[in-house]
This record gives structure tokens, sequence and C-alpha cells, in this order.
């Protein structure tokens, strides 16, 4: 995910067409160089993912929506 200059982003997006609130849970491996970090969710404001020792975090987007998700650095979001 990403390069010397950018941390990258996990990106989801759902074509399911489904009753209002469905939430998709989508565990991802973002690699053991992130292991405890935390994403933030770039497109909502309260949304957070906190990856394990092994690289891997339960990802979640809406359904019919996009959802990006950015590394946080010092209590930033790093876009």
């Amino acid at each position: 995910m990403g390069d010397a200059r950018h941390s990258g982003c996990a990106v989801l997006l759902s074509n399911k067409g489904s009753p209002d609130n469905f939430v998709h849970n989508i565990r991802m491996n973002v690699g053991r160089e992130n292991a405890g970090s935390i994403y933030r969710s770039y497109m909502t404001q309260h949304g957070q993912v906190e990856v394990d020792e092994a690289g891997w975090g339960v990802f979640t987007c809406f359904a019919d929506c996009v959802q990006i998700w950015v590394k946080e650095t010092a209590g930033a979001i790093d876009a």
C-alpha cells in the first residue's frame, strides 16, 4: 500500500442493492508493516479500523456506496 511519500488507502466499493442500513464487513490485510495502525474513514466522520499484529483489519462499507480508508498518523488522517 502506498509508497515512500504516500501511506496508501483501502477502498471498498459495493454494488449490492439492499435494504437501508446494510453494512459490508470485509476482513482485509493491509500488510504487516501497518500492524497496530488505525485507519479512518475518509467518507464519514466516525469510522475507524484497528489493524492487528498480522496486518488484518475489518473494513466496512454501506450497500451501494464507496468507502475510502486512510491511515492515521499522529492523530491526523494521512491523505
